[in-house]
């Protein structure tokens, strides 16, 4: 089993499976889904653009 199986079956009490918590590496990683829908990089680049634009935004207030 892996590890995070460990983990949520209460196999373990820490997990050794980390989960990328910066949003924009896991938007630049591969093999993403939705509910098993893949996405595509057509998909994910109007979204980074539109997290990058609002988070621009905040930094120049």
């Amino acid at each position: 089993m892996c590890p995070l199986t460990d983990y949520l079956l209460g196999l373990t009490e820490k997990p050794k499976y980390k989960m990328e918590r910066n949003v924009y590496k896991v938007l630049y990683s591969s093999n993403l889904h939705w509910n098993g829908i893949p996405i595509e990089e057509g998909d994910l680049q109007p979204i980074r653009t539109m997290l990058e634009n609002i988070l621009n935004a905040r930094a120049k207030n």
